[in-house]
């Protein structure tokens, strides 16, 4: 987004206040992170059908998930959009990559990318009609939806807005190999109140927008079990991003997801369903238990297992800090390639600075021609942890 107010660094570390769902307007903190949608979660209803083990929920909205079954927040992060991809309702990110455990999988989560494949959501107004449409809605079905005055819509993700072209021949004619355009209805969470509708006309809220492809996806390269160290070739695990062109030419700010899982091989995830999770009382076991005991050996000695199945698969996801994307400076030609050269980890040696690693250029090897050109960047971590921000100063944050 060029302007999202929802997109904002943090500089503390501890979980920030809930807002007022309710309310159109309300005081952001000026310290915490703000990167997810999580009132959107917090009131609407869970879709239902999704494998819970023997976990027992809390409650049914979208943030008491398997993993998650007390429904505990973690900054704004939404848990079900969190444990889920792709994801079955409209969602602020853009997928870049998938790197799946095998190829045969690619298909499917480039089908289902919210970047290609639009997403239903239930649209409802305020109570003053004036203020526009709330950013939230406990209805995920759209039954319940329009049954209760909501409109259930069908939202398309995408680059950016084309505003030169006003209406859908237009838009469509203007649409080209190196510039695909959709006549479609525009997600972001935080413009959903400055939608305007005419009437009850659903289509109405369609614009021109600049269209997004599938995301890449690979199959993910071989790591050693519960390893954070180096790869094949002594180096980091990478993926290499070719940054989009923005016909606007408008800067973008930006922040970077990674979710990674824990998958298991204990039941089949793909096909494991509602269906499945514990019920005594209708003859129903679920394939994994909390700290089940097993009967091992010819003397069938009986041993018990750690297992929790909140974390069986399980997902984690980090975020950036908030970056921008700004058009080429002048002198440099469309079809020159820059490659970036960055940093990662952070201050302190290796006991201090872990999980991270010390301070290191990314990437460890750079390879480019004598006509290439290479943008250095230097960023730092605000959040070096008291040790290291007392001893330093913040000298994490630039260091040259």
């Amino acid at each position: 987004s060029d302007d999202s107010p929802n997109l904002k660094n943090y500089d503390e570390q501890t979980t920030g206040g809930m807002f007022d769902p309710y309310l159109k307007n309300y005081d952001e903190q000026t310290t915490g992170g703000m990167f997810d949608p999580y009132l959107k979660n917090y009131d609407e209803q869970a879709s239902g059908g999704l494998f819970t083990a023997d976990q027992k929920l809390n409650g049914k909205t979208n943030i008491y998930t398997r993993q998650n079954a007390n429904g505990a927040r973690s900054g704004y992060e939404c848990p079900e959009e969190r444990d889920y991809h792709p994801y079955w309702h409209p969602t602020d990110w853009i997928d870049i990559a998938v790197l799946a455990y095998n190829e045969s999988m690619c298909q499917y989560y480039q089908k289902e990318s919210f970047n290609v494949k639009p997403k239903e959501e239930c649209l409802q107004y305020y109570n003053t009609k004036s203020d526009g449409f709330r950013h939230d809605s406990v209805f995920s079905n759209k039954k319940d939806c329009e049954n209760n005055h909501g409109y259930w819509v069908s939202f398309s993700n995408y680059l950016e807005k084309y505003p030169k072209y006003q209406t859908e021949q237009a838009c469509k004619a203007a649409s080209s190999s190196q510039r695909r355009l959709i006549w479609a209805i525009p997600y972001r969470s935080e413009d959903i109140d400055n939608l305007k509708m005419t009437g009850d006309n659903v289509e109405s809220l369609k614009c021109c927008l600049v269209a997004l492809d599938a995301p890449e996806c690979t199959k993910a390269p071989y790591t050693r079990s519960n390893h954070l160290g180096n790869a094949d070739g002594v180096v980091p695990l990478r993926y290499d991003w070719a940054i989009p062109h923005f016909p606007s030419g408008h800067t973008q700010r930006c922040v970077m997801r990674i979710r990674y899982n824990i998958s298991t091989g204990d039941y089949p995830p793909f096909s494991t369903f509602g269906d499945k999770n514990d019920d005594p009382n209708n003859g129903v076991k679920s394939p994994v238990q909390n700290n089940p005991k097993v009967d091992v050996g010819d003397v069938q000695m009986p041993l018990q297992l750690a297992i929790n199945t909140a974390q069986f698969g399980r997902t984690f996801q980090d975020r950036s800090h908030l970056f921008k994307l700004r058009p080429r400076p002048k002198g440099v030609l469309d079809n020159d390639v820059i490659h970036n050269l960055n940093v990662r980890g952070k201050r302190g040696n290796i006991v201090q600075a872990y999980p991270a690693v010390e301070y290191d250029f990314i990437p460890k090897r750079l390879n480019i021609s004598s006509t290439n050109l290479v943008h250095i960047q230097w960023t730092g971590k605000f959040c070096l942890g008291p040790t290291i921000e007392n001893l330093y100063g913040g000298q994490g944050v630039s260091n040259l």
